[in-house]
């Protein structure tokens, strides 16, 4: 009986001691399989803008505990140690991966480094279909360049992680500080970078992009500060303060990032530029749909702003001081897009020798409605694919490449007309609007144009155009404060003669009203007709064009 025992006893251990001496060879051949499989895929994937079968060429020499290999991309050569399962921990495989340099830099990292590795990158490959990829490099404090006397560096180190599994990955970053400076010369630094994030994997496991209706993605990131000072001749030195943002999708499957920033600082020798809190705010339907390859079925609604604080430009004996705000918005209407933009400035004070400040508030914007959602989609389409054409054709000079480009351009030519013919067919509608508000009064331009019905009856361009006065509406509307015309001419030079017969020309020639100070002026197109201030003038354009001769 204990003769039994012992014989599964020694069985047993000589399955488990056959079992490590062959693991090493199974998990060897799994990582080889699996690295020479995505690089094949990568060159696969690389090969209609490279023009080349490798562009990544690899070199593998498989071992029974260990195996090496090569990657080389044009003239990066990288060199990989590949430790088999189970000698590499828990996993597959384990691969530490190093750059060949040229033996000058080697020689000065090893001397920065203490001769330690300067950085190390290790990727380890799982049992459970994920992948640990990391990063990092040791804290050398501050150091002189070698062969370099009035250069200096100061490093604290550099933290990377990612871990990826089937349907996520997750990242981590740190780079507490960096600072690189030359004598007399120059001095940059950045502080404590961190970034930290979760995201949808936007690589299938055969490389193709994967854009489910829902991409899910979490991230922050931020900056403590980062500086720049040109220390020759007439010192120029560029500060950035707390800047962060984040990322992040929501239940309604829309997209927001925002990007703050406390102050940015510019100064050199001929002026300076200064602001508070910056703010860059986003949100999106699908803020990837441009890689989608049908873009009429992407939702394009988005909406962005932008605010800048205590702005401050010193130029030469010119100050400006302003707060900045911006707005633009895309509304997909299925069939449609409407887009809109708007720029404001206010708590405007320019301070200029001779000038009298006239606006207080600014504020400029335009939009566009109604324009066809599917030739527009078309044209984007083809402006992206005469993109990669034109980027395949910089390294190849040969006819095919030069043909491709003008089958791609005559492509986009014939979509863009499309595009015009079904915008002309349809309703779309144009309008500008512009306005200031000051201690010497208020001015405004406000300018709208639309078709005010459709037209399916041709789709010939040029019958379209002629076809479109009958289905026009436009209409412009001028206000203008005259205690800011007297302003602006004052700070022109203007005499009061010249001032006053300018003002006459404006009701004389112009048909502005002057209403109790405030002169005005209303146009309108419809129906085939002008009517100014109201009023029917069936010989507008002839008096207009006489009175600008």
């Amino acid at each position: 009986m204990r003769k039994d025992e012992n014989m599964k006893k020694i069985i047993a251990t000589a399955v488990i001691v056959v079992a490590i001496g062959v693991a090493p060879y199974i998990t060897g051949k799994i990582v080889q399989q699996r690295i020479e499989h995505k690089v094949a895929l990568l060159n696969a994937k690389l090969e209609p803008f490279s023009h080349q079968k490798e562009t990544i060429k690899l070199e593998y020499n498989a071992g029974w505990f260990s195996s090496s290999a090569k990657t080389t991309i044009g003239k990066v050569v990288i060199d990989h140690t590949i430790t088999h399962g189970p000698y590499c921990t828990f996993g597959i495989a384990s691969i530490n991966s190093k750059f060949e340099l040229p033996k000058k830099a080697d020689d000065v990292l090893n001397k920065l480094f203490d001769g330690k590795d300067p950085y190390t990158i290790i990727t380890k490959v799982n049992f459970l279909n994920t992948t640990e990829f990391t990063v990092t490099s040791p804290n050398i404090g501050q150091k002189a360049i070698p062969d370099e006397p009035n250069g200096s560096i100061t490093w604290e180190g550099l933290n990377y992680s990612a871990l990826i599994s089937k349907n996520t990955v997750y990242s981590s970053f740190s780079m507490p500080k960096l600072v690189l400076g030359e004598k007399g010369v120059f001095d940059f630094s950045i502080e404590n970078i961190k970034s930290q994030g979760t995201a949808d994997r936007l690589l299938d496991k055969d490389l193709n992009i994967n854009l489910p209706e829902k991409f899910n993605i979490n991230g922050s990131a931020s900056i403590d500060k980062i500086t720049l000072k040109d220390l020759k001749g007439g010192a120029t030195e560029l500060e950035i303060n707390k800047a962060s943002s984040q990322v992040a999708s929501t239940k309604d499957n829309s997209y927001t990032s925002d990007l703050t920033i406390d102050n940015i600082k510019v100064t050199a020798d001929k002026g300076s530029l200064s602001t508070g809190k910056i703010n860059l705010n986003a949100s999106s339907k699908d803020p990837l749909w441009v890689l989608r390859d049908n873009l009429v079925d992407a939702n394009w609604s988005s909406l962005s702003t932008a605010s800048i604080n205590n702005i401050v430009v010193n130029v030469m004996q010119t100050k400006a001081l302003l707060d900045f705000n911006y707005k633009q918005q895309i509304t997909d209407n299925k069939t449609t897009i409407d887009y809109s933009e708007l720029y404001g400035a206010t708590n405007i004070n320019l301070q200029i020798p001779n000038y009298e400040n006239l606006a207080n508030t600014a504020e400029f914007g335009y939009t566009i409605n109604g324009l066809p959602k599917k030739e527009l989609s078309t044209v984007v389409e083809g402006y992206i694919n005469q993109f990669i054409v034109a980027l395949n054709s910089i390294n190849d000079s040969s006819n095919e490449a030069f043909n491709a480009y003008i089958q791609s351009s005559k492509a986009l030519q014939k979509n863009s007309k499309l595009f015009a013919i079904a915008t002309l067919q349809g309703t779309p509608s144009f309008t500008v609007d512009a306005k200031t508000t000051g201690d010497k009064g208020n001015a405004s331009f406000d300018f709208k144009a639309a078709l005010t019905k459709p037209d399916n009856s041709t789709s010939n361009i040029q019958a379209l155009i002629m076809q479109a006065q009958s289905r026009t509406s436009t209409s412009l509307s001028v206000s203008i404060a005259e205690p800011l015309i007297d302003a602006a001419a004052k700070t022109k030079g203007m005499l009061d003669d010249d001032l006053l017969q300018f003002k006459q020309n404006l009701i004389d020639r112009l048909h502005f009203i002057n209403n109790n100070g405030n002169y005005t002026l209303n146009i309108e197109f419809k129906d085939g007709m002008f009517y100014v201030n109201g009023q029917l003038d069936p010989d507008f354009l002839q008096n207009y064009s006489r009175n600008f001769r």
